[in-house]
């Protein structure tokens, strides 16, 4: 993963209700403001936090099948480090300044180096307050990490610790080829932006198989994830993201006139 000038972003006019029936999502706008519902990975699970209100409890439990004694969940509500489903998605351009800056600095720094030596960072270093935009993209890249892992990105430590180190330290530099699941899902947030809708299946396996060749051969100096796969999305259907913009752009401008 590599830190750019581009990073995930969210527009107001995502077309939700093209995504939930591209995805087959439960919808959820009854509840705690308007929110889809999609699947991720399943994981199992003990109950919920307190942070999910009986509402979402008696919507989540509804679609969870089960195997055997043991619930498993596949929606995507994050669950926590202790198996708890805790909290919707994180929207990373804004719960990371909640996410980061709630720790106190050694605990933060510490974050820094371990995200640093994963590839969190690309080609940039942490910096010594932590307060750096290179460091917001890097938290950013995590949040989003953790979204298409369906986990909170606590819970996910022990994971990423684990992964080899791609920058630092002194075993040499060996860079970790993206996941197709992480891929997909900033996919599917840049689709749902550019275009107002999901990618094909076809488009998408043809977005992963290009976004891992380039990881492959340039390694760190890779784009940033949210910003290759915003050029996939951009060359799968340019007509349709003209479009989009254009719409957008006429909106913008009736309600700045008042219409």
């Amino acid at each position: 993963m590599a830190e750019g000038d581009g990073t995930t972003t969210d527009s107001g006019a995502t077309s939700f209700e093209e995504f939930q029936a591209a995805e087959g999502g439960v919808d959820f706008s009854g509840l705690a403001g308007a929110f889809v519902d999609y699947k991720v990975p399943a994981r199992a699970f003990k109950g919920f936090s307190r942070n999910v209100t009986a509402a979402e409890q008696s919507t989540i439990s509804k679609a969870i099948p089960r195997r055997g004694p043991q619930s498993v969940y596949t929606g995507s509500y994050l669950v926590n480090e202790t198996g708890l489903i805790d909290k919707k998605p994180y929207n990373p351009n804004k719960d990371v300044y909640t996410e980061m800056y709630s720790m106190d600095t050694t605990t933060l720094r510490a974050y820094q180096s371990l995200l640093y030596s994963r590839g969190f960072y690309g080609k940039n270093k942490p910096s010594l307050t932590g307060t750096m935009s290179s460091d917001r993209s890097a938290f950013k890249e995590l949040l989003t990490y953790a979204n298409s892992r369906g986990y909170t990105w606590q819970a996910l430590i022990p994971e990423i610790a684990a992964m080899p180190m791609t920058t630092g330290g002194t075993g040499g530099s060996r860079y970790r080829v993206s996941a197709p699941e992480d891929i997909t899902e900033y996919l599917r947030q840049a689709s749902l932006e550019k275009l107002g809708r999901t990618m094909s299946k076809e488009d998408v396996d043809k977005a992963i198989v290009a976004i891992q060749q380039v990881e492959r051969t340039k390694g760190p100096d890779a784009p940033a994830m949210s910003v290759a796969a915003a050029q996939q999305v951009s060359a799968a259907d340019p007509d349709r993201e003209k479009s989009v913009r254009f719409r957008r752009g006429i909106d913008i401008a009736m309600n700045l006139l008042g219409g």
